[in-house]
């Protein structure tokens, strides 16, 4: 038996009203009027373009078309803010990284110096009792006990002194410090802070005369300019 024009276009009716338009509500409740009225009305107009795609091909097609774009519209704008999303994510974790490397890198500059400046109170007890400080190339390998005493005059605090210097050298070398150069070297503003001018004939104007606090390197920063007397021309 074939159904009736009458037939589908009610079996139509009831597909739209309960899968596409009916708002979901708790079975008991009971429907307002308002939304009797809302549900009716969208039932109605989605009948009406049904009929009227039916009776105008090309206005179904129109109408198809436009949805679609409109879609594609919508997936595009879903997308960008999809990429925006995925770039200001990016963004975020390099700049974390870096500015974690870089307070890490302050931390250890910060430790560092302050190894440098137990350094120099070493440099400071080894002068006041009458001893220069050795190489800085020295390492606690180089230094045995016998040779320390033999060095210091047989005095074992000396020794000691001597034994810690070495291996704060060995803990600043082992963290890339390395000491600026020094006498002789070109007066740099960026390297060496001048603390006075001296008269010299063994050093060329312009240039390091004496070394009165060394300054270090950390890798490629400077960690403490030098404190330098500069050489004059017969200038005091």
């Amino acid at each position: 038996m074939v159904p009736s024009f009458q037939s589908m276009a009610l079996t139509r009716r009831m597909r739209l009203s309960d899968k596409h338009f009916r708002k979901p509500r708790p079975a008991d409740e009971p429907a307002s009027a308002e939304d009797a009225l809302a549900e009716g009305a969208v039932v109605e107009g989605a009948l009406a373009e049904e009929a009227q795609d039916e009776s105008d091909p090309l206005a179904r097609i129109a109408r198809l078309e436009a949805e679609l774009a409109a879609a594609r519209a919508e997936s595009a704008e879903h997308r960008n803010q999809w990429l925006r999303a995925v770039a200001e994510l990016d963004n975020f974790r390099r700049r974390t990284a870096r500015e974690l490397e870089e307070s890490v890198g302050r931390g250890r500059a910060e430790v560092l110096l302050e190894v440098v400046k137990v350094l120099d109170d070493v440099d400071r007890a080894l002068t006041a009792v009458g001893e220069q400080p050795s190489d800085d190339s020295t390492t606690t390998d180089d230094i045995t006990a016998k040779d320390t005493e033999a060095q210091a005059g047989g005095d074992p605090v000396v020794a000691g002194i001597r034994l810690i210097r070495a291996r704060l050298l060995e803990i600043l070398r082992r963290y890339g410090v390395v000491e600026i150069e020094g006498v002789g070297a070109r007066f740099d503003p960026h390297l060496h802070h001048a603390v006075l001018q001296v008269p010299t004939g063994t050093v060329p104007d312009g240039c390091v005369a004496q070394v009165l606090e060394r300054g270090y390197w950390l890798g490629e920063r400077v960690l403490r300019p030098a404190k330098v007397a500069v050489a004059s021309e017969g200038r005091g």
